[in-house]
């Protein structure tokens, strides 16, 4: 996807999703790639393979999570 794009669904200030996308960078769960088309630069972000991984897990934590909840609340 690419920065504006991503910007625009996350809502956020380009400033703040730089912020959080260098350190997701950092921690090796996204990869970002910088090129020029035509004089303009643009910026894509994908997810590697260990983001991907990441986030299956913190998926089930939340599925776990929501299970319980809902168990404890029903009983």
């Amino acid at each position: 996807m690419d920065f504006a794009s991503l910007r625009d669904v996350a809502e956020l200030s380009d400033a703040t999703l730089s912020k959080q996308l260098s350190q997701l960078e950092n921690s090796g769960l996204v990869i970002i790639n910088k090129v020029f088309v035509g004089k303009r630069p643009k910026t894509w972000i994908r997810i590697s393979a260990s983001g991907l991984s990441a986030l299956d897990r913190h998926m089930d934590a939340l599925l776990r999570l929501a299970g319980r909840t809902t168990t404890a609340t029903e009983g």
